[in-house]
């Protein structure tokens, strides 16, 4: 993955939607920490997620998988994310 910028206000629902493969679990996973990008950072409000406790940062994410038909978006799988 490259240059990916996502920019979510507080209460606001973001759905990543594209084909298999595409980068949207890893996108997920990399936000909730599963694992660490092995280059550039994922910032919370200007923060590197780093420095935040991992608990904390999952309990503040609410995630739903599946396809796109399940969540009124057609036949493309997604991820929906709430924070």
């Amino acid at each position: 993955m490259r240059g990916v910028s996502l920019n979510v206000n507080v209460g606001q629902t973001v759905a990543l939607v594209g084909a298999s493969g595409c980068g949207k679990s890893t996108t997920v996973q990399l936000i909730q920490r599963f694992y660490d990008p092995e280059q550039g950072t994922v910032l919370l409000d200007g923060r590197d997620i780093k420095s935040l406790n991992v608990k904390w940062l999952r309990q503040q994410i609410g995630e739903i998988e599946g396809v796109g038909s399940v969540l009124g978006q057609g036949a493309w799988p997604s991820s929906e994310i709430n924070v």
